[in-house]
Parts: structure tokens; C-alpha cells; sequence
């Protein structure tokens, strides 16, 4: 069945949610404590990876997120593992402009729908599924398992928590299914092929994605802005529009070498306008660009690590251009553009920030033990839009606003400390000292008081 009309009835359910007055994300649970105790009797696995639940290493998952308009019901959620549970929120992310996902409608509907139905039938039918939305499935591939088929595939999965109670063994459709031997990158043929290359492809490819495609008008050729017309309006794919053909039969996608920071800066300026682009808009460009040189990977993060820093493209335009760029804020979102003037001012000399700066933490102790660096990101994403100092005993309020802006339950900040296995009898001042040692700067004013700041590569 097409999955426009399988998946009609979510698609129309996020039209009337973005369409409504209030675009808020609602409150979501999760699967209950007697679905829960099934999972570990009958030794459960993720449905994605296969890794084996236990502990605090998976949660409930919305299969049509509920930042795009998914029900907080049981025929909705799925347990998941946390990493493939991440990746999903990541890709979400990377593929709409958000959260709040509510300014990418309408200019992006043709995008969330097709992540809706990408959400949804990897789910029905199983990881490979999602090759039929190519884009969206690549990237999630290349987060969650760097761009090769999984190593494991789920034996012991249960299905949507609508079929929990009534399951009385691990009932997902697609336990035991074989997973592809090699990478989903495209590779060159080593011979021609020995039948019409139409018989070797899969229903997807044959028949379902051609047929989706058309009808979204996904792929048809959008008109590419030249250097007069950046920081106006873009095209808002990721992703160069080639052909399914195209991608089959064209070279091997490559490892790009290192490059510096004067490379970085330059290719900034280059795409940089005087007039003001939003920040998103610009990864897109990088995105585009990185597809034009076949690019193993082609999101802003692997084109960040190629000159060696960590993720977030603000902060290193920041970093390396200085005062050769001004950034703004303007209704919640965040714009870039080339300062006036003399554009060849140098720029001090800086340290170069290592992705181990993020995550750095003290010795593990029982009091203070080893965490999924998960944790660390989450909180430091949610004080990402933090310049001054703020009053600690607010932080909760700002993690919980983040973690249900992507969809998350929102939590306080101890509590969401405990998810991930660290004792609620660690105070907030004792977690940033341990876990965000040079990423969270604190203060105390008084007995009671405390600031916190995000630290800067310049602080030591």
C-alpha cells in the first residue's frame, strides 16, 4: 500500500496540529510498570538494533513524534534503546527546521511528512523499510551505526505497547529478520551486472519509492541559488536532487582529508552574505556543498570534525571568524552574516576545542559513576541559548522545556540525572563539578546561591 494513504490518518492528524492554535508539544509517558516487567521476563530487545534492554538503557518512544503531532497512546509508543531512540530525535532535527518544529510548517511539510511515514514504517516494517526515504534513512544509518548495516538484529522485540498485554511472548513481526552485509553507502560495480539492473532492485526501490516520490513531488529539480541570491529564500532540500539511478551507479561516496582552520574560514566567507541567513539555512549549504564533493557524510557535524571540532556550527563560526561575522537572535531563531568593513582584520590566535573537551569528566566513583555521554549532551543543548550567567536553581526549567521540545518527558534536572544511573543524593553543584568540569562554570553568592555559566575554550 502507498504509504500516503497507510499512514493518511497520521499524516492528517499533524496537518491539524500545526494548524491548531496551540503547537505546544503534549505531555508524553510512558509504556506502564506491568508492560514494563513483561519486557525484562521475556529478556526483550531493542526492535532496531537488538540490544538487549536492561537497566536504565532504553525508554518509550513515540513512533509519530509527538513535536510533530503523535498521540501520547499506547498504539503510538514502542520501547526502544536510548541510542537508537536518540538517533531517531536526531534525525528528526537534522532533516526540519526546530524545535519547535512549528516554523517548518508550511514550508516544509513535504519534509515532516516524509519523516512521519520513515518514523512510522521502520517500525511496521522493519529497519530496511526506511531505504524507500533515502535521505532521511542515510543519515539516521550514519549516526546510529556509522553508516554500516547494524550488527545485530532484534530476536526478542516486542511490538507497539498496544499489543503488550495482550503478547505472551515477544511478538514484534520483524524478530529473526537477515539485515544487509554491507554499508548502505553506494559502491562502484565491479563487473556489469549480469541482468537489467530493474530486476536486481527491491520492491522499495522498484516500485514504492518511484510511486512516493511522485506523488510528493519529492526530487523534482528546484532551482540553485547563486551568490547574489544567498540569504534569500533557499531550496529547502538537504540533499542534491539525483536521481535513484544516480545513486546506484555513480562513485563511491569518499572520506574527505583534514582540513584547517584558515580552510574553514575561508569557506565560510565564502558562503556568507552581508545580508543575514538563518543559521539553519547555512548548514544547509555546508550540507550541499559536502554532497558535491561525494562526501562519505554529508551534515554539518562530519563537516565540523573534518577540521576538527566539535559539534555546533554556531559556536565555531563564533570561534574562528570573530568579529568578521555578526550573529543575532530574532524570534527565536538565530541569523549569521558578514560584518561590514575591513573583512581581513586577523583573528587572535585560539585554542582549537577537541571533541573530548565536551565530555570530559572526573574519575568515576560510586557516589559519581560512568555515564552515557547522552547526558552530557542533552544538558549542555538545553543551556546552548544561555550567554550570561543564570541562577542554578533554574536549570531545571530550562531541561525540561529542552527535553520536551524534542519530544522528550520533561524532567528536572536531578531526575534526569537519575535516568542515567546517578544518585539522587548528588547534589546539582556536586553533578556540574563531576560530569562538567570545564563545560559549566559556577559560582556561589552566599549560602544558598549559585550562578551557572557556560564556559568558553578561553577560560581555563
Amino acid at each position: 500500500m502507498d504509504p500516503l494513504q497507510r499512514y493518511s490518518s497520521s499524516l492528517k492528524r499533524a496537518k491539524s496540529f500545526f494548524e491548531g492554535k496551540n503547537t505546544k508539544t503534549p505531555k508524553g509517558t510512558p509504556i506502564t510498570q506491568s508492560q514494563l516487567l513483561k519486557l525484562y521476563q521475556n529478556r526483550a530487545d531493542c526492535p532496531i538494533c537488538g540490544t538487549e534492554f536492561s537497566g536504565t538503557n532504553h525508554n518509550t518512544e513515540h513512533i509519530h513524534p509527538r513535536a510533530l503531532g503523535g498521540a501520547n497512546v499506547a498504539s503510538n509508543k514502542i520501547q526502544m534503546c536510548k541510542l537508537c531512540n536518540n538517533c531517531r530525535n536526531m534525525t528528526m532535527q537534522h532533516g526540519l527546521i526546530g524545535p519547535p518544529y512549528s516554523k517548518s510548517y508550511p514550508q516544509m511539510w513535504e519534509q515532516i511528512q516524509r519523516f512521519i511515514m520513515w518514523a512510522e514504517i521502520t517500525i511496521d516494517d522493519g529497519l530496511q523499510a526506511g531505504e524507500m526515504f533515502p535521505e532521511i534513512h542515510q543519515f539516521f544509518m550514519d549516526e546510529r551505526f556509522a553508516g554500516q548495516s547494524p550488527p545485530k538484529h532484534p530476536t526478542r522485540a516486542f511490538g507497539r505497547a498496544s499489543t503488550l498485554d495482550a503478547a505472551t511472548v515477544p511478538n514484534y513481526a520483524h524478530n529473526g529478520s537477515p539485515r544487509a552485509t554491507t554499508p548502505l553507502t553506494p559502491t562502484a560495480p565491479s563487473a556489469p551486472a549480469a541482468t537489467p539492473a530493474s530486476e536486481k532492485k527491491g520492491f522499495w526501490q522498484r516500485v514504492a519509492t518511484p510511486v512516493l516520490d511522485f506523488l510528493t513531488g519529492y526530487g523534482r529539480e528546484q532551482p540553485v541559488p547563486d551568490r547574489q541570491t544567498r540569504g534569500r529564500k533557499k531550496p529547502l532540500r538537504s540533499t542534491p536532487n539525483v536521481s535513484e539511478g544516480a545513486l546506484e551507479d555513480g562513485p563511491p561516496k569518499v572520506e574527505l582529508e583534514p582540513r584547517s582552520t584558515d580552510d574553514f574560514v575561508e569557506f565560510m566567507l565564502s558562503i556568507l552574505t552581508p545580508e543575514p541567513q538563518e543559521l539553519s539555512l547555512v548548514g544547509r549549504s555546508i550540507e550541499s556543498h559536502l554532497a558535491g564533493l561525494n562526501a562519505k557524510f554529508t551534515t554539518t557535524t562530519y563537516f565540523l570534525s573534518l577540521h576538527g571540532y566539535p559539534r555546533g556550527l554556531k559556536k565555531a563560526i563564533e570561534t574562528h571568524l570573530g568579529h568578521r561575522v555578526v550573529i543575532t537572535e530574532n524570534a527565536g531563531k538565530q541569523y549569521v552574516a558578514r560584518a561590514s568593513g575591513d573583512l581581513v582584520v586577523e583573528i587572535p590566535p585560539v585554542v582549537k576545542p577537541t571533541s573530548s573537551l565536551i565530555y570530559e569528566t572526573k574519575p568515576p566513583t560510586k557516589k559519581c559513576p560512568a555515564v552515557d555521554s547522552m547526558f552530557q549532551q542533552h544538558v549542555l543543548a538545553a543551556l546552548s541559548g544561555i550567554e550570561n550567567e543564570i541562577k542554578l536553581s533554574t536549570i531545571s526549567s530550562v531541561l525540561e522545556e529542552y527535553l520536551e521540545s524534542i519530544g522528550e518527558p520533561g524532567k528536572s534536572f536531578k531526575q534526569f540525572a537519575k535516568s542515567y544511573g546517578i544518585p539522587t543524593t548528588r547534589t546539582a553543584v556536586e553533578i556540574i563539578d563531576h560530569y562538567f568540569p570545564n563545560t559549566i562554570g559556577y559560582r556561589r553568592e552566599g549560602k544558598t546561591v549559585v550562578h551557572i555559566w557556560l564556559r568558553t575554550s578561553e577560560e581555563e
